[in-house]
């Protein structure tokens, strides 16, 4: 499972992207070219826990968290919308990706928190 995320410059909201189940057959990490496929555009399903496809989590100020796997993600959307090779200075391959969703994140009690027109831009490593 690869995940991305972001806080709010404190680390008390935040918010996680993660997507999984990459198999390579072998040990060690994938090739740059298989990873970047492992993103490729176009829309993805929810997942619990990233298993096999997508799953939103935050933590709230409140220090509450959220998920888009403690529900029901029926008519939720999230979609790859580009993909870029980001690799840092040290040579660590990275792959910006820019994603739009909407998900229902439910908390422990099934409250739900409902996303609409998200836009998310980061960075996932293959490391």
């Amino acid at each position: 499972v690869y995940g991305s995320g972001l806080d709010d410059g404190n680390a008390i909201t935040f918010i996680s992207i993660d997507k999984g189940t990459l198999v390579t057959g072998g040990s060690g990490y994938p090739t740059n070219a298989v990873f970047k496929a492992f993103f490729s555009t176009g829309s993805k399903s929810y997942s619990a826990s990233a298993a096999n496809g997508i799953e939103i989590s935050m933590y709230d100020a409140s220090g509450v968290s959220w998920s888009t796997s403690l529900g029901s993600q029926t008519g939720s959307t999230f979609t790859i919308d580009h993909n870029q090779d980001d690799p840092d200075l040290l040579g660590n391959y990275y792959l910006k990706v820019k994603a739009s969703f909407s998900c229902k994140l439910y908390d422990a009690s099934g409250n739900v928190k409902v996303l609409t027109n998200g836009v998310y831009v980061g960075d996932f490593g293959n490391f």
